[in-house]
Formats: C-alpha cells, structure tokens, sequence
C-alpha cells in the first residue's frame, strides 16, 4: 500500500479510516450512520482532493539536458606532421575542439519572471577545460533570447521570463573538455536545477509524481464515498413478509 506523507492532503485518512474500524461500540457505529457525519466526511474529502489538485497545478521547475557533445576536430602533435597540422580558433592554436549543446527549459507549470533570480542561472564545465564561445539556438518560443555572457569555464544567462514549457538550447564550442558540465543558481520556488537524461522525461518528469499523487489521493475519496455509501444503505429499514 503506498505511504502517504505528512504533507500530502490525505494524510489522516488511512488513521481516520483505522480509528473508526477499530471501534465497534454502539456510539461510533451510530455516529458512523449519522446523515450530518457523512455529509461532512464526503465534504472534508472532497475538499482534500481539490487542495490536492491545486498543489499539483502550482509547479516552477526548471531542467537541463544534453543533447550532443561532439568531438569537432582533434590532433595528437606528438604524431601529426611535426606541428605542421593545426586547429585554429580566432588565431589560437587547439588540440581539440568540442561543440557541447544543453537544453534549458521551464518543465514546470508556473512561470519564472525575471524577478524571481535571486541569482543568474550558470552552467560550469571542468576546470581542466575552456569555453570558447556560446549562443542561444532553437529558441522555443524564437523570441525567447536571453543574453549570456561566456567565462573560462562557465556561460551565465541573464534573468528572463520563462513560462511553461518555453526552453533554448545553449550550444557551446569547448576544448579539453571532459564531459562534466553542472548547473547552478538561485530562482525563488525552485529548489533545484534538475538534469533529466532522457527525452522522454523532459516534460512528462514534474507530471509523473504530480499524478501518481493525484491518482492515490482520487483513490481514497473514491474509497471514502463509498464506505459512506454503504453506511448510508445499511441504516435503511428492511422490509420482512409477515406469516399469516
């Protein structure tokens, strides 16, 4: 049976539910048939499901995922042509080049303003590495076109107004990069960054515990009005044959 947690509307049901079967004197079966009872047990969870339906609407989250890491170009200088052979980039020599691009998005159902940063997000790789250049692709919407600004090791975007489902992908040209990339910042009502892996769960990822919350708690007012139903019928009067 799932565990409810403290927080969750429904809590007290599975020990309400409990208590009563539990008592078996004459007053709680009376008190359990009572109209004015039922009609306040069937309202107390009516009103838990909806409290339970509201928490689940009201969801900021913000996720990132890799969507490539590809190696553009790299060169062994031990082995190709005496140093002869180079990669270049604005004049500079390479050893590798790497172009990295991160999906940024509001998987959530509530929009994040502008306002609510209390610091920027980030995105850092290994110190061993070095950022070369970044932008903003494949905006969704395309007017969404946050400024950034590109550090050694990290790319800072500027605090802008996500709503739902609004997401861009940061593409990133890397070298001697290891494949460890983080995120970071501050936004109120989010407790953290969150990394998803796989597609799949880009958006369905806030929805998933949001329903299977939502099911359990649907479940047990089911459960409730059905338990007072069957009181209901069991306090009708019952009808016998008279023998003559």
């Amino acid at each position: 049976m799932a565990r409810l947690e403290p927080n969750n509307p429904l809590w007290f049901v599975p020990m309400l539910v409990h208590t009563f079967m539990q008592n078996q004197s004459a007053s709680g079966k009376d008190l359990l048939r009572d109209p004015l009872w039922q009609f306040v047990g069937v309202l107390i969870a009516l009103i838990a499901l909806y409290i339970s339906i509201w928490q689940a609407r009201r969801r900021k989250r913000i996720a990132y995922r890799i969507v490539s890491n590809i190696s553009v170009a790299r060169i062994d200088r031990s082995t190709f042509y005496d140093g002869r052979l180079q990669i270049l980039f604005d004049g500079q020599p390479l050893d590798d080049a790497q172009v990295l691009q991160v999906q940024v998005g509001n998987t959530g159902n509530q929009s994040i303003r502008a306002a609510d940063y209390e610091s920027p997000l980030s995105f850092s790789i290994d110190q061993s590495a070095r950022i070369l250049d970044a932008e903003i692709v494949d905006a969704k919407p395309s007017s969404l076109q946050p400024a950034i600004t590109v550090y050694p090791t990290m790319v800072s975007i500027a605090p802008t107004l996500l709503n739902s489902g609004d997401s861009f992908t940061l593409k990133i040209l890397t070298t001697s990069f290891e494949g460890t990339i983080s995120a970071s910042g501050r936004i109120v009502g989010v407790k953290e960054i969150l990394r998803i892996d796989r597609e799949r769960e880009w958006f369905p990822f806030y929805a998933h515990r949001s329903a299977q919350r939502l099911y359990l708690n649907l479940a047990l007012v089911i459960f409730l009005l059905l338990l007072f139903l069957v009181l209901a019928l069991l306090q009708l009067p019952i009808g016998y044959p008279t023998v003559r």
